[in-house]
């Protein structure tokens, strides 16, 4: 079976998920994750059209995301560069994603419990 979850909600460890993002503008979109001091992609995989993504509330970012076993929190950033074809580089500048002006980054935090 599948729920909706929202921020503050719990998951498990090892859960598939799959994202829904709000997106103001058009553009290029990124979703990462920091491991271990580390920004990994989680979406887009390199089997996803890594096209720009248009303007809409609750797109639903195509396949899905598999969670480690670790329980604890996983920080989650969107990178979104309106009006982008391609995503620039967002590098990590402390603890979260630095992206080019014009660019947001949005963190979520899900807690992954037993």
């Amino acid at each position: 079976g599948s729920a909706e979850v929202t921020p503050g909600d719990p998951v498990a460890p090892g859960a598939h998920l799959k994202f829904g993002v709000d997106l103001p503008a058009a553009g290029a979109a990124r979703l990462v994750a920091l491991s271990d001091g580390t920004l990994v992609t989680l979406w887009p995989r390199p089997q996803d059209d890594a096209a720009p993504l248009p303007a809409g509330d609750a797109q639903v970012l195509p396949g899905a995301v598999e969670l480690d076993d670790a329980p604890g929190a996983e920080r989650l950033f969107l990178l979104h560069c309106p009006g982008a074809s391609t995503m620039p580089d967002c590098p990590l500048e402390g603890a979260a994603p630095t992206c080019p002006a014009g660019c947001t980054v949005t963190e979520r935090v899900l807690e992954k419990k037993r």
